[in-house]
């Protein structure tokens, strides 16, 4: 009897052994990725703590030729404060070792379960390196009601991926509006200084144009990277299209801002504010390498998506280009677009949605030329 009462016992502990949680602190995910100049705010977690506590240390250490932060980027976490007592919370350190301490005043039951402790604010110094920089959780102090020591089970700590090469692209584009014959497009815009250094698609703003001599700045385009043909953009960036159809970054370079992409492989898909996008008819791998861009040529149907002979519109024998006239963006030439943008804008010059051709100004042209003829035409991108 005694002995099936002691056998008892030790299975009872076992299993409370094995049910215990483990206190694990972490540095929010395995690891990031920052582009130049990128700033990025990392949780420090905790979880598995089935008592209270009441006060915290944590020490974090980074390199600083990579990585830069002050005291004031660490933030208070709500891990403590959720039991809604009021908090001590100091920072303190030097750049490259930051403590947090944060405790609970007064009587209180504290905290326990699963939280954050607090956020670190890092910012990358522009570096280019490929095995990555560690953001090291090297002290944890942890206190329970009474003031002793509650032991931390795991650390985890985080890699920082730091990469500062765009990829490059030789892209070859002409949209319907501006074409004028033997692969050129007009550039009235810039001639007469209404493109605007503000992008039309997101809060991106210029202090100036790039210099791309001897060519000109048609419009601005925006170039998204899709996983799957019908899914939102997992990555976009502006650009510029030239009067020979080639496209550029804001700084006027044949490489664009897209990072971390070299090993995946993207749908393509090329916008632009009153024509219809374009998209690559596969999935592609874009290149780091300058040497080796990659090439689109979407003057030719067959590389876009969709039905080749509907696709993208015949401008001239064996050149194609992006329908013109859908003024809202929606991926249709519409009466919507007519009725609620050409007829409100006609007579207007600037910067306009119904400017269809892109010469500045809003005119019959616009309409009988264009939005007429391509009326009732819908992308064939999936949404």
């Amino acid at each position: 009897m005694k002995l099936k009462c002691l056998m008892a016992i030790v299975i009872i502990l076992i299993l409370a052994m094995s049910l215990k949680s483990e206190v694990v602190v972490n540095a929010g995910l395995p690891s990031y990725q920052l582009i130049k100049d990128q700033n990025i705010t990392i949780p420090i977690e905790i979880s598995g703590l089935t008592q209270s506590i009441r006060a915290f240390e944590v020490c974090l250490e980074y390199d600083t030729a990579y990585l830069s932060a002050t005291s004031s980027d660490l933030t208070e976490g709500s891990f403590l404060a959720q039991t809604g007592d009021e908090t001590q919370w100091y920072a303190s350190g030097d750049n490259g070792s930051l403590t947090a301490t944060c405790s609970i005043l007064g009587v209180t039951s504290g905290s326990s379960g699963n939280g954050t402790l607090f956020t670190i604010s890092l910012t990358n110094l522009n570096q280019d390196i490929l095995a990555g920089t560690e953001l090291v959780i090297s002290r944890v102090i942890l206190r329970d009601l009474l003031n002793n020591s509650v032991t931390v089970d795991q650390i985890d700590n985080s890699i920082i991926y730091i990469d500062a090469s765009p990829v490059y692209l030789n892209i070859s584009l002409f949209l319907e509006g501006p074409y004028q014959s033997g692969g050129s497009m007009t550039h009235a815009l810039t001639d007469n200084a209404i493109l605007p250094l503000d992008s039309p698609y997101d809060d991106q703003v210029l202090t100036q144009f790039p210099d791309v001599d001897p060519n000109s700045i048609v419009d601005w385009i925006y170039i998204d990277l899709k996983l799957d043909e019908n899914a939102v953009a997992d990555k976009s960036a502006n650009a510029f299209l030239l009067d020979n159809g080639s496209v550029v970054d804001v700084n006027g370079n044949s490489s664009l801002p897209f990072y971390f992409t070299t090993a995946t492989q993207y749908f393509l898909q090329i916008n632009h504010r009153n024509h219809l996008p374009v998209m690559t008819q596969d999935k592609i791998i874009l290149s780091d390498n300058p040497d080796n861009a990659t090439s689109l040529d979407f003057t030719d149907p067959t590389n876009a998506f969709g039905n080749p002979s509907t696709n993208l519109k015949k401008l001239e024998t064996e050149v194609f280009g992006l329908y013109s006239g859908d003024a809202n963006g929606d991926g249709n030439i519409f009466p919507s677009d007519l009725n609620d943008y050409w007829r409100i804008q006609t007579g207007q010059s600037g910067y306009k949605t119904a400017d269809f051709n892109l010469d500045g100004n809003v005119l019959p042209t616009d309409l009988n030329d264009l939005w007429r003829i391509n009326s009732g035409i819908s992308s064939q991108i999936p949404k």
